[in-house]
């Protein structure tokens, strides 16, 4: 089993976090390319940006991953997109593609949508610290995924107890599980 960690805005994954009800989210990627670094029912962890203090904030379970409009992913998966409205998913997209230099003229783009399932969220305060190793400034949509089935280093194992079962808020699985070698991934 792999395991990948992508990062994420702390907003969206605060927004998330605080509505329970929600059981199903849209991981969205703002230039709409693909997403491989896991396969259906494999683990997403969530890590902020290092701006934003590199923490594994939570995950869930990949369920698929569609290209689709702005107005398609909002019509699916409303406040599953980690914001409350459809012109604050276009704005924070909008925001995404400037940094990357990305034409935003379209009215309604095609974003990729990595469809996550049994989320779970570390309560605030609680949050492990993200990968060491993983590069900073880390783009949309890039990953690493743990495939070894050896046990991780020393290092990592230590950083990686610091969630245990009963350490998240979950409507999904407790527990995390173990990685070995991580190696990156871009979707």
């Amino acid at each position: 089993m792999r395991t990948a960690v992508a990062v994420t805005d702390d907003r969206w994954a605060a927004h998330l976090r605080d509505r329970p009800d929600l059981v199903e989210a849209n991981f969205w990627l703002p230039s709409g390319m693909g997403f491989r670094a896991v396969v259906q029912d494999e683990p997403v962890l969530f890590k902020t940006h290092w701006s934003a203090g590199n923490r594994l904030v939570g995950g869930g379970l990949y369920s698929g991953y569609a290209r689709l409009r702005v107005s398609e992913a909002w019509s699916l998966f409303r406040e599953g997109n980690g914001v409350a409205t459809q012109a604050e998913l276009l704005a924070r997209i909008r925001h995404y593609r400037r940094d990357h230099r990305q034409d935003d003229a379209d009215p309604d783009p095609f974003i990729g949508c990595v469809m996550l399932r049994s989320l779970f969220f570390a309560d605030p305060g609680t949050e492990p610290p993200g990968p060491p190793d993983f590069g900073q400034p880390s783009s949309p949509g890039r990953s690493t995924t743990w495939t070894s089935p050896r046990r991780p280093t020393c290092a990592r194992r230590s950083r990686l107890r610091s969630v245990r079962p009963g350490s998240m808020t979950t409507t999904g699985p407790r527990a995390l599980p173990s990685p070995g070698r991580p190696r990156e991934h871009r979707g």
